[in-house]
């Protein structure tokens, strides 16, 4: 057999990790393993990797090896990973050195059984832009045992991403509950579905009908006492009616707004208006650079990020260049007038000089209104030692713009094991409930990371103080499931069930 290539052993890994694929990493997946020998080094490498003779003793039977079919979808695949991940995890907590499992470091690994194993989600809340909800319903977690769980938003957007990698992207206000593990039904409100390949037959329930997916990305917009309108951006679907036993299909570009009959539905041909609809969350990410000593007013355009009055978070990290610099007089306008500032003085650099890059900016309900929102900055790179950097001056870095949790997020929420990837190693970092601070890389755990350093969490930042460097990282949630390190150049960690 040839040596795999590094795409297909790093899909693996982000497996073994239990690492969300997205959408265009699960086509790559699925297109590699078309190739027999990719089919045969994965199925190998699982192999290897879960069914170890010690893990196996732990159950009744050892299962027997079954060769997939080639063409087995990318649902499946990682249905069968986290299996294998699962026994990974018991193998590593029976080792005969007394090596801790990075998931259990107390109580022995008891025995299970599969049908002890619980139903994985069959969707998940995977993202919140402005969301003010209507009602208690805001878990990140949906109809875990198959009973459809209705969300309602006043206003924002909402992602919904199911097992099978269909992403929904919801505005409000909207209603929508999710069906089942193929399914969900809109009430209303504007919604995008991107139905990956191995997905076809996904569809969307509403009062007047339902859309079946062949294969596509559709919107359906509906809202109260108008009719609903149904478009296309790419592929096929087919419209179902109560009153017509023969579906509608729609194609690329095409869409219909469906009127009431006497007897029956009927539809209208309409242009398609691409811009009414948002097609996925918008970036929470400015880049920003500094090539001179001077210091220079950033302006990034905000307006996709503001939908309601609430405690903005611009969080200033810098991510490489060999000078630090200070951000200050940080403000939020609209079309041009000042709302909101915050003009302490913060330092984005390396670990050491990194501090207080976070800015908090609170737009109150009587100042908010829609309108061209602009946050301005003033960054200046630091000075020089003088046995420090020389030639070009360079440094670059991101601007965040948070709102929701980066405020309001308690201890309890960032309890648990965190996963991300910097330069190649996969990092697990578990924020224990006593305070403390555990690191594994690439499943090895890092014994002499984190001496002595505790964590606490105050205004909705923890804070990891770390006396045996003399410093300290800053870190805020996007979500329940999103860690951002502030004043580390790592991406965004993302929480391990």
């Amino acid at each position: 057999m040839s040596a795999p290539s590094s795409e297909l052993r790093n899909l693996i890994d982000l497996l073994l990790i239990e690492e969300p694929l997205t959408r265009e990493q699960m086509a790559h997946l699925e297109d590699l393993l078309e190739d027999d020998q990719n089919l045969a080094y994965y199925v190998e490498t699982m192999q290897q990797e879960a069914m170890l003779p010690e893990g196996l003793s732990m159950t009744t039977a050892a299962p027997q090896a079954v060769k997939p079919s080639k063409h087995l979808r990318i649902p499946a695949i990682a249905a069968l990973a986290a299996c294998l991940t699962f026994f990974i995890g018991l193998y590593i907590g029976l080792q005969q050195d007394g090596s801790p499992d990075i998931s259990q470091t107390s109580a022995p690994a008891p025995t299970y059984q599969p049908e002890d194993l619980a139903k994985p989600a069959m969707a998940r809340i995977t993202g919140l832009v402005g969301v003010r909800w209507d009602n208690e319903t805001s878990n990140n977690l949906l109809a875990t045992q198959g009973e459809a769980e209705q969300l309602t938003i006043k206003s924002g957007l909402m992602e919904i991403t199911y097992a099978s990698g269909v992403k929904l992207t919801i505005e409000g206000p909207a209603k929508y509950a999710v069906t089942s593990a193929t399914s969900g039904h809109l009430t209303q409100g504007k919604l995008v579905a991107s139905v990956p390949k191995g997905a076809e037959g996904f569809q969307i329930d509403y009062a007047k009908g339902k859309i079946v997916d062949l294969g596509t990305e559709f919107a359906l917009n509906l809202q109260p006492n108008k009719a609903p309108e149904i478009g296309v951006f790419d592929g096929e679907i087919e419209v179902h009616t109560k009153n017509n036993t023969k579906p509608v299909s729609l194609y690329e570009n095409q869409a219909v707004r469906q009127e009431p009959g006497s007897e029956q539905e009927e539809f209208t041909a309409i242009p398609f208006n691409r811009d009414a609809y948002v097609r996925k969350l918008p970036s929470r990410d400015f880049a920003w650079e500094m090539h001179s000593p001077n210091a220079e007013e950033k302006v990034f355009d905000v307006s996709h990020l503001v939908w309601k009055a609430a405690s903005y978070r611009a969080i200033f990290k810098w991510i490489n260049g060999h000078d630090g610099v200070s951000v200050r007089n940080v403000e939020l306008r609209l079309d041009g007038k000042l709302i909101a500032s915050d003009n302490h003085l913060g330092h984005c650099g390396v670990l050491r000089t990194a501090r207080d890059s976070i800015f908090a900016l609170d737009i109150d309900e009587d100042r908010f209104q829609n309108g061209k929102w602009t946050l301005h900055a003033w960054i200046e790179v630091l000075p020089r030692k003088p046995d420090g950097a020389t030639g070009p001056y360079f440094s670059s870095g991101i601007l965040q713009f948070e709102e929701g949790l980066a405020s309001e997020a308690l201890a309890e929420d960032f309890i648990g094991k965190w996963s991300y990837r910097h330069l190649g190693t996969n990092y697990v970092r578990h924020l224990n409930a006593d305070g403390t601070v555990t690191l594994y890389a690439n499943g090895s755990h890092l014994t002499e990371s984190f001496p002595g350093s505790t964590w606490s969490v105050s205004n909705g930042i923890l804070r990891i103080n770390m006396p045996h460097v003399k410093a300290y990282e800053d870190h805020v949630l996007r979500d329940k499931e999103t860690l951002i390190f502030v004043n580390q150049p790592y991406e965004n960690a993302k929480k391990i069930p």
